[in-house]
């Protein structure tokens, strides 16, 4: 049962099972123990959600602050400041990751969100782009530590579990990010509308506040945890001897590259981080080229979206979008045991391009009302539909992680994420400057087309579970 698996691995290190042991009722600690894994899903997600907030509302803030230097930045630094974050992000998170995996969760966990804390205060104390860049920078690296541990975090607490059960726990991580995103924006322009370089201080206390949440994370190490004497779960990632002794310094980026290799090995992971790059694709085409065409300063009077939104109206549009979005991630968790994750995550970009085919009605100027209203509400139920997409992704590949490898293989993610937003950015340049806002519609559609390509096709191996997923120990 999933309370007797949380059990051995709350145990500790101390903790030892022989071979093959399923796992079975352990009386009134499976009951504590399930209890300590509810307590910890509800502390990882409100870390999650407090995080997140804290890194947007400090990215908004940001910006602000530099519009207000003219004298030391403009608008090319502040795409280069944006540059720095991602970038810190992007490189620090398979090592975090992995690091996770060997010292356990909550050492990266809290030394992330001081990280973060820290960037934050030197981002309020200074005016100097050098010193603004390195402020940036360690932002950047902490979320980079934090995010691949908190999901590798919530992956352990439901292995074993079902499909549903895990798939509730990764809808709720993707709607806190989706909404620490939306409220972190509305957030820094009001506290630093009030406070001006003050309102860092502030972010920082919000990472700060993050911290009790992030140590209910273990500190030992998942791969020592449920390891009868004498058996080593970790040999495959070459980190240990077989009677368990630690591999020496030099042989550690052989254990690495061994890691790396063995993550991709489990089938279908690389065509689920491939279609996830692809998805992320869209979140940066829009992110940049879409919200750019949206407000742009002239209409365009062939394409009605062009130059239509600015100011509070865009905001508000961006709201709703973000609302549906959150409301249909967490509809759509507890179906993954039903539906399946693959199954969703080909439902998902199906509604991608509903939502494309709804955007390009609603961008023709010579549609009627009535159409332009009736693609309105499909485009609505789109979201709703496209937001299965991430949750099924996070639980197929928690459910594929070796227990070894779960903060390495989570940080797929962040890596998916980054990728996904240069090529996003880059891809859609072209073709938002030929077209506008139907060049933004069309490069949605081929993104989302190319990845359910990747996906016509599971994988042999990886047809969607179920019920069978639930005895299966970590």
């Amino acid at each position: 049962p999933p309370a007797a698996l949380v059990a051995r691995v709350a145990a500790g290190p101390t903790t030892s099972t022989a071979a093959g042991d399923s796992g079975g009722a352990i009386g009134p600690t499976a009951t504590v123990a399930a209890a300590s894994a509810a307590a910890g899903a509800a502390g990882g997600l409100a870390g999650n959600l407090v995080l997140r907030a804290a890194a947007s509302a400090t990215g908004v803030a940001l910006t602000l602050r530099v519009a207000t230097l003219p004298e030391v930045a403009g608008a090319a630094e502040v795409g280069l400041l944006a540059g720095i974050y991602s970038a810190t992000e992007l490189l620090a998170a398979i090592p975090a990751g992995g690091l996770s995996d060997r010292w356990g969760r909550r050492p990266l966990l809290v030394g992330g969100a001081l990280a973060g804390a820290m960037g934050a205060l030197l981002l309020g104390l200074t005016g100097s782009l050098p010193l603004l860049a390195l402020g940036r920078a360690i932002q950047g690296l902490g979320t980079g530590l934090t995010i691949p541990p908190l999901l590798g975090w919530l992956a352990d607490l439901t292995a074993g579990g079902s499909v549903g059960a895990r798939g509730r726990v990764m809808a709720g991580a993707e709607a806190g990010t989706a909404a620490g995103l939306l409220g972190g924006t509305v957030l820094g322009s009001v506290l630093w509308g009030v406070a001006g370089a003050a309102a860092f201080a502030y972010m920082a206390i919000a990472y700060l506040a993050a911290v009790p949440l992030l140590a209910r994370a273990p500190s030992f190490a998942p791969a020592r945890v449920a390891v009868a004497p004498g058996r080593q779960t970790g040999a495959k990632s070459g980190r240990f001897t077989r009677d368990g002794r630690r591999l020496p310094l030099a042989a550690q980026p052989a254990r690495w590259r061994a890691s790396a290799r063995h993550i991709f090995e489990a089938r279908g992971t690389t065509r689920l981080f491939t279609a996830w790059v692809l998805l992320n694709g869209v979140a940066g085409l829009w992110l940049t080229h879409g919200v750019y065409q949206l407000s742009a300063p002239v209409p365009d009077a062939q394409q009605f979206l062009v130059g239509r939104l600015h100011g509070q109206t865009l905001s508000a549009v961006l709201a709703g979008w973000a609302a549906l979005f959150i409301a249909g991630a967490l509809v759509w968790g507890p179906l993954l045991g039903r539906a399946g994750t693959w199954r969703v995550m080909r439902i998902a970009l199906g509604g991608v391009l509903l939502a494309c085919a709804a955007l390009w009605l609603i961008n023709a100027s010579w549609a009627p009302s009535w159409v332009r209203a009736a693609a309105v509400a499909v485009f609505g139920a789109s979201v709703l539909v496209e937001a299965g997409f991430a949750p099924a992704a996070l639980a197929q590949l928690a459910a594929g992680a070796d227990p070894a490898h779960r903060g390495l293989t989570m940080g797929l993610y962040s890596v998916a994420l980054g990728l996904g937003a240069l090529v996003g950015t880059w891809a859609g340049a072209p073709l938002a400057a030929l077209w506008a806002m139907n060049g933004v519609i069309a490069g949605t559609a081929l993104l989302a087309a190319l990845a359910l390509l990747v996906l016509a096709r599971v994988p042999a191996g990886t047809a969607d579970t179920r019920a069978g997923e639930a005895t299966r120990a970590p």
